[in-house]
């Protein structure tokens, strides 16, 4: 026989073999083992979701099982050929594959995953009932022919031996349910083990997306994801037809705070810049960048032009309250900001050049008004 998966389960498997299940017929037991190896295979497609490898085992199981069939019942057809019990045998082995059809899906739409879970229930009760019920009777009658008994005498025999079969059908469950919780309780280690490295990797992903769009002096956002940002918030604009404000802002005479200062207090004035930003711009349609050395970008979504003018007048007075020093500046002796307010509703025809162009153009001139204010309007 060729299968197209390797027999071998896991070292826990799911459905173990039990010295009950043996019926003293040792290629009945081999074969009996295969099948259980087999569910087995089934059951780990569903632990580590392969359902796709699903559809192999389940021909590899009706392969086998049919093979299988054919074997045991040649070794009863010589010693019980016509007898009921043997009849009997015969038809279930009949039903088996058929119903391994329709509880796989084969037979219909079924959900690969609730096919697999069902299945496997069928093949663990199937193959329980069948071997302690059915296989080792046959088999009890078929090894005491083989001692001397007359067919009569080894029915009657195997007969007083099934009636203790509650017995050893319960032992045979007890054992299986110990074991089931025992492998239970190591997949649930695995899965919080694995669950916590899934945990750790999203957790790294998302620290690795965030360094990648994030400026790190400031932690607003910067200029790479500033260009992804800005043509999104153009087309939701254009489909919404809502206004979108592009605000450029940078810091007055910043070259002179960093020669009489030096550069680390000039990174200090760029962090509280950015600080003021960060609180001035809270809604989820706010979005704050760092876009060159001592300049920044805002957008604001969904703003009319009139709330952007006050917008922008909040953000100056707010810089300037924090009263940073820059004494040779020439608006005022502290840290000001000149801004150029944008406040668009796009049109199928604009792009980003539009607004970069139109907030560039309203921010040279508040500098060349003097600085320490904000232009929305161009003559």
């Amino acid at each position: 026989m060729i299968f197209h998966h390797a027999l071998e389960c896991d070292a826990n498997p799911v459905f173990r073999w039990d010295k009950n299940l043996e019926t003293g017929i040792d290629i009945i037991d081999e074969q009996h083992q295969r099948l259980v190896a087999l569910t087995n295979r089934l059951a780990h497609c569903l632990m580590v979701g392969s359902p796709a490898d699903a559809d192999h085992i389940y021909a590899d199981l009706a392969d086998y099982a049919g093979y299988h069939f054919a074997t045991e019942e040649a070794i009863w057809e010589k010693y019980l050929a016509g007898d009921a019990w043997f009849s009997a045998h015969q038809r279930e082995h009949a039903h088996f594959i058929p119903s391994l059809n329709r509880l796989s899906g084969r037979d219909e739409n079924l959900d690969a995953d609730q096919a697999i879970e069902r299945t496997f229930r069928f093949l663990v009760r199937w193959l329980l009932c069948h071997i302690l019920e059915d296989d080792k009777k046959l088999a009890d009658a078929v090894l005491a022919i083989q001692s001397g008994l007359d067919p009569k005498a080894a029915k009657a025999l195997a007969k007083s031996r099934a009636n203790n079969l509650l017995t050893v059908f319960v032992d045979t469950l007890l054992n299986m349910h110990s074991q089931l919780a025992s492998r239970t309780l190591a997949l649930l280690r695995e899965r919080a083990q694995r669950n916590d490295i899934q945990n750790k990797l999203e957790a790294t992903n998302r620290e690795l997306v965030n360094l990648a769009i994030t400026d790190q002096l400031t932690g607003l956002f910067n200029r790479r994801h500033f260009d992804t940002v800005l043509q999104r918030e153009i087309n939701r604009a254009r489909r919404q037809r809502n206004f979108l404000t592009l605000i450029y802002l940078d810091i007055d005479d910043f070259k002179k705070l960093n020669d009489t200062y030096g550069h680390a207090q000039g990174d200090l004035a760029l962090q509280a810049v950015a600080k003021v930003i960060t609180k001035s711009s809270r809604r989820s349609a706010d979005f704050a960048f760092r876009v060159g050395g001592e300049e920044f970008a805002i957008l604001l979504a969904n703003t009319q032009p009139a709330d952007a003018e006050i917008y922008a007048e909040r953000l100056r007075l707010a810089v300037l309250a924090r009263e940073i020093p820059n004494e040779h500046a020439r608006a005022a002796p502290l840290v000001t900001l000149s801004l150029g307010v944008f406040t668009h509703l796009p049109s199928a025809g604009d792009t980003q050049d539009l607004f970069l162009g139109q907030a560039d153009a309203r921010l040279y001139a508040a500098k060349s008004q003097g600085r320490n204010r904000w232009i929305s309007r161009l003559p």
